[in-house]
């Protein structure tokens, strides 16, 4: 049914027919059908045609009313019929038409104002070819719609060209007249609208060209196409424009959406593409959207099978923003769309108007509100997240980034980012932070690395950044609080400088003396007042364990740096802080509150300072080691407020010191000498401002106030004399007050005397008294020479009963040193590997040098002039041989243990090695047996072997051989298992071991034994097969022979040539018939069935076991008997992937030594 029911009515019409002989015509043609059609015209019909011409129909109506939608119908309806057969186009009328037909209405649609009014058409149908000469309509809004046209055949196929005029003052309404449903969102739009164009097509293709639209000033022009196809038409435009607002044909509310709101409206807008296959190369001047302007508006692209390749998309003067880009799209018109790589190029001087009038979802950081922004790369993913390479500039930072990105409540990555800017405070500001500019934390940063998370919290791994001139290197997480930063990183750095990482207050610094010191003693130093601003730190919450080759401030420098930084609520901590500085090791932990003033406390220790050349002309150091240790609380903004106002304790150890300024070993020695006091005072005051004095170490402690430090259980002690310090120093002032009491060791009973260093450090005024000095050289002398006697008798009695001691020392060392032999040299006998031999030899060497050193110690006892060094190096020498003797019995011990091991482990190794050379050799058997079985069936000689009773003697042997080695074999194994039970004892173990190396020798042997018969099995049957070979060569020439005879031909003997001669009719004697010789026959092994009802058996056996049952044995359960010769099994292994059947029959000498595992099942 081709029309509806709607156009089932009356169709009524009426006619006046005038005739002649040359025409008829009918007049007051009057139609009515019902409401769809109306009027009347004329018609002249020719009754001849001119000589080679058609006749010509002349038709003229005049209609009220046309509704063509069931001519449509029926033309549809055609169409379709058409495209069945074939398209084909090739129409043949004898007649033409002349055609002027007008209506006052012509229903087009369904739609309220789908109809056209004062209609009028002129037209022809000549010579099978049809012409629109005029076609002129009024359309609603005040539009009017003329065309003209033509259709031809051309090889069977339609050809039209139409050419089409809309003049229109209101557009809108005819567009909707056409059916499309438009609304009017912006007011005195779709005014004044003018189109023209010329459509040309076929069944293949349309064409649209010469295209030009003007409508609400803006002017399109182009070309555009279709082609047809059974998989889908292909569409092409091509279009330009002189200027474009989308803005006035978008409803408000989509010109309002954020961002992403946008972009899912402008994606779900464009699902009509997913049906389409079309190629677009659009251009505009000038574009507004959004209410946004952009010029030079490119769009190329080309959309197939749902898939969009997008070749250039790009605008200029976007907010003074240029881009570029090119992309693959997946998806397009759904929320899962997906972008292959697309390529972008952003160039804008004003991101920050970009970002707000977009609504971008990017972080509110100032680099994304650059005013000099540039960014190309790649993208691949969707709308939530893809990979993404790019790189730009924002003003003074360059970005390179290669990762994923996502856009979910928060813009997220998670790639490698590289960074560089000349000024890393206000990057860190332009992300979000809220860092004070200061010239230290200006400078340029150059940063790579692994970076995920984000805006908020972000970690960074494998990072190296340059800032400045320092390289940092590690990992860490940054959470971005409400101008606030918390940084958690383990960071290592290669030349770390404070200054940048402090603001510094810089104060001049005067010196404390003016004028050129004199300097006696210690210099004062200038210390920096320079004055330490925490400011930058204030809105830091810092977690970093920070390492640094090198670090510097002010020309002091410092290696090795570790600490635990934590900065938080204006209080930081430097925690487990480690570093040395020309050698010295500094450590401890510090805690710096600035939260007003600067209030520093903790403890550092300042160890290995190196006291050489510290002092002045007359007074100080020539060598030495010093160990500081302070604990302090104070006000300190800078190291002049740290020295000056330190308030804690110190404690002081030195080493190996030598003082100079002070010669006691002078003051002794005239002490010695010396009867009377005269002279006493001035010797004395001589040697305290010259000379030098050794201690081996001193100590002592302070107790400091505000930069006063007060020493307390100060002394300085070496063989000859000691000294007890007290007094003040004034770090502020530069002074001193310290009195020093010396006590010597020699002479005897010499009281002590004082003396005291005051004023000015660098010069201080030297004070002595020396009057209980004086007063003791003045009485009896002869009592300090008795006292020295007794002295000298007592230091002779002290070393003879420490030599006497050391003795002793020796034979206890002797003795425990000796007592490693026995067990080295028994170990050393029972070895087989040289690495411990050679181990065990290397500590009998060991003890044979250390008792040659002890007898040549036992000898110096004997010496009349033996000394305490002598006493001393016998004492150090034998506790040095404790200490190497302290870990020798693990080490005898791990050794032993570690051979005997390895030599079980050997035995292991080696049963496994002779079992499998047996099973080669039990196998190479069989396949040589086989060899020699087939060369004597081949010359049909099989008896003699299986006859000959040497042979069966052989492989019964070799067979019997084989089981005791099986039960050999079991027996090892099993002495193998009990011995591994006991590897935690030794001793049993390497019992076991010699036990199971001669049961393995024994095997050895056998595997020997069985080899011979091989070797003897071999030579009988070659010798066997050699003579057969023979006979068998003799018996064929024989056969031969006969067969010749019994076909008249003579054998080329000359006996037989002479007798053929003789008698040339003679007949030939037939052949003796020959007895086959028996002969084994021959079986095909692999086609031999295995009846179902065959006794099987089912063996589960586990894989780690020693005694596993070879394939001979688990027959022999099977069959109920012992089994000798060839033996021939077919067996299923079930596994986990279920039962599988083996390829075909095992012989014996392929699987003799098989150890399956798991469940078998033999049949």
């Amino acid at each position: 049914q081709i029309l509806d029911n709607v156009y089932n009515v009356p169709l009524q019409f009426s006619v006046g027919i005038e005739t002649d002989d040359k025409q008829i015509k009918l007049s007051s043609f009057i139609i009515k059908y019902d409401n769809l059609m109306e009027g009347s015209g004329n018609m002249v019909i020719p009754l001849h045609a001119e000589q080679g011409k058609n006749r010509t129909v002349s038709l003229k109506y005049q209609l009220v009313n046309l509704d063509l939608r069931p001519l449509l119908s029926i033309l549809k309806a055609e169409y379709k019929n058409f495209k069945a057969k074939g398209s084909v186009y090739k129409p043949d009328l004898n007649i033409n038409i002349d055609a002027d037909i007008s209506s006052e209405r012509v229903v087009l649609n369904n739609s309220d104002t789908g109809a056209l009014e004062s209609v009028s058409l002129k037209g022809s149908w000549i010579d099978n070819t049809l012409s629109l000469d005029e076609f002129y309509a009024a359309c609603a809004g005040n539009t009017v719609l003329t065309m003209e046209g033509s259709l031809v055949e051309e090889k069977n196929s339609p050809q039209y060209f139409v050419k089409v005029s809309v003049d229109s003052k209101d557009f809108l309404p005819f567009l909707n007249s056409l059916g499309l449903k438009l609304q009017s969102y912006t007011q005195a739009t779709y005014r004044n609208a003018a189109a023209s164009f010329n459509l040309s097509g076929n069944n293949n293709a349309v064409s649209v060209n010469d295209i030009k639209f003007s409508m609400d000033k803006m002017n399109i022009g182009g070309v555009a196409g279709v082609t047809f196809d059974d998989k889908g038409n292909f569409y092409e435009l091509h279009l330009n424009s002189d200027k474009l607002n989308l803005d006035n044909y978008l409803p408000e509310n989509e010109k309002e959406q954020n961002f992403m709101g946008n972009l899912k409206s402008d994606i779900q807008s464009l699902s009509f593409l997913k049906w389409l296959n079309i190629s677009a190369d659009l251009h505009s001047d000038s574009l507004t959207f959004r209410k946004n302007s952009l010029s030079n508006v490119t769009l190329k692209a080309e959309a197939k099978d749902g898939i969009v390749h997008i070749t250039e998309l790009s605008g200029e003067d976007l907010l003074n923003t240029n881009f570029k880009l090119n992309a693959e799209v997946n998806n397009l018109g759904s929320l899962d769309i997906s972008f292959k790589d697309l390529n972008f190029d952003v160039r804008s001087s004003n991101m920050s108007e970009v970002k707000n009038s977009l609504k971008l979802p990017w972080p509110d950081w100032k680099i994304f509100k650059a005013a000099d922004f540039e960014a190309s790369g790649t993208y691949n993913g969707n709308l939530h997240e893809g990979t993404l390479k790019a790189k730009g500039v924002a003003d003074e930072v360059k970005l390179e980034y290669d990762g994923l990105v996502k856009q979910e409540e928060n813009f997220g990555f998670d790639g490698r980012l590289d960074i560089k800017t000349t000024n890393f405070g206000e990057f860190v500001n332009n992300v979000g932070g809220s860092f004070k500019l200061t010239p230290a934390t200006r400078g340029a940063l150059n940063c790579n690395g692994l970076l995920s998370g984000d805006s908020q919290n972000w970690k960074f791994d494998q990072t190296s950044c340059l800032w400045g001139i320092v390289t940092y290197q590690g990992s860490g997480e940054v959470t971005v609080g409400k101008n606030t930063y918390k940084v958690a990183a383990d960071l290592s750095a290669d030349d770390l400088n404070l200054e940048n990482l402090l603001e510094i207050q810089t104060s001049k610094n005067v010196p404390a003396i003016n004028r050129q010191q004199e300097n006696n003693f210690l210099q004062r130093p200038n210390l920096s007042a320079d004055t330490f601003i925490f400011d930058i730190y204030r809105n830091l919450y810092l977690d970093i364990n920070l390492n640094a080759a090198k670090v510097s401030y002010q020309g002091n420098s410092f290696k090795d740096l570790s600490v635990k930084i934590l900065n938080s609520e204006n209080v930081m901590q430097l925690n487990n802080l480690n570093m040395t500085a020309d050698n010295q090791k500094i450590n401890g932990n510090l805690l710096i509150n600035y939260i007003q003033d600067t209030i520093v406390k903790g403890n550092l220790q300042i160890s290995d300072i190196d006291l050489a050349n510290a002092g002045g002309s007359v007074y100080g150091f020539g060598s030495g080691t010093m160990t500081l240790t302070g604990n302090f609380e104070m006000p300190a903004a800078s190291v002049s407020d740290f020295v000056n106002n330190y308030t804690g304790s110190i404690s002081f150890k030195a080493d190996d010191v030598k003082i100079y300024g002070f010669n006691f070993a002078a003051i002794e020695e005239d002490l010695a000498k010396r009867q009377y006091s005269k002279g006493l005072f001035q010797v004395i005051r001589d040697n305290l401002q010259s000379g030098e004095t050794e201690f081996p170490e001193f100590s002592g402690k302070i107790n400091a106030e505000r930069g006063s430090w007060k020493f307390e259980n100060f002394v300085m002690q070496n063989d000859s004399a000691q000294l007890d310090v007290n007094g003040l120093v004034n770090f502020s002032d530069w002074k001193m007050n310290s009195d020093f009491t010396v006590t010597l060791s020699e002479p005897e009973n010499i009281p002590p005397f004082t003396f005291s260093l005051s004023g000015l450090i660098n010069k201080p005024a030297l004070d002595i008294n020396v009057e209980s000095v004086a007063r003791k050289y003045d009485a009896h002398w002869e009592e300090l020479e008795a006292a020295e006697q007794a002295r000298k008798a007592e230091q002779t009695r002290i070393l003879n009963q420490n030599m006497a001691e050391a003795q002793n020392y020796v034979t206890s060392v002797s003795s425990s040193v000796n007592g490693y032999i026995p067990q080295l040299e028994e170990h050393q006998k029972n070895s087989d590997d040289e690495i411990y031999t050679a181990k065990y030899q290397q500590k009998l060497d060991r003890i044979a040098e250390i008792n040659k050193t002890l007898d040549n110690m036992k000898g110096k006892a004997h010496l009349p002039d033996f000394t305490a060094d002598d006493v001393s190096g016998i004492n150090t020498y034998c506790a040095e041989v404790e200490q190497e003797l302290q870990n020798w019995q693990d080490d005898i011990d791990n050794d032993y243990k570690t051979d005997v091991t390895a030599r079980f482990t050997r035995i292991g190794e080696d049963v496994e090695n002779y079992d499998k050379k047996r099973a080669e050799l039990v196998a190479d058997y069989q396949k040589m047996l086989q060899e020699k079985f087939d060369s004597l069936l081949k010359i049909e000689a099989t008896q003699f072997m299986m006859q000959n009773e040497d042979i069966k003697n052989y492989q019964s042997s070799l067979n019997e051989q084989n089981d005791a080695q099986n039960a050999q074999y079991d027996i090892i194994s099993q002495k193998i298992d009990e011995a591994t039970a006991l590897q935690d004892n030794i001793p049993v173990l390497e019992q076991k071991t010699a036990e199971l190396r001669r049961l393995l020798q024994t095997y050895a042997d056998n595997n020997k034994t069985m080899k011979g018969l091989y070797k003897s099995t071999s030579a009988l049957l070659d010798d066997i097969i050699s003579e057969q070979q023979k006979i068998y060569e003799e018996k064929k020439r024989k056969q031969k022979e006969q067969e010749m005879l019994e076909n008249g031909e003579f054998p080329d003997s000359d006996e037989n040539t002479d007798k053929a001669k003789d008698n040339p009719q003679a007949p030939v004697p037939a052949a003796k018939t020959q007895p086959n010789e028996p002969s084994l026959p021959v079986v095909d092994v692999k086609q031999n069935h295995i009846d179902d009802g065959a006794p099987e058996q089912t063996v589960k056996i586990q894989p780690q076991g020693n005694n596993r049952p070879t394939l001979r044995k688990i027959t022999e359960e099977t069959s109920g008997g012992s089994v000798s010769g060839t033996i021939k099994k077919s067996y299923e292994e079930k596994v986990q992937s279920g039962a599988q059947t083996s390829g075909g029959l095992l012989k014996e000498a392929e699987g003799a030594m098989q150890k399956p595992s798991g469940t078998i099942v033999v049949k």
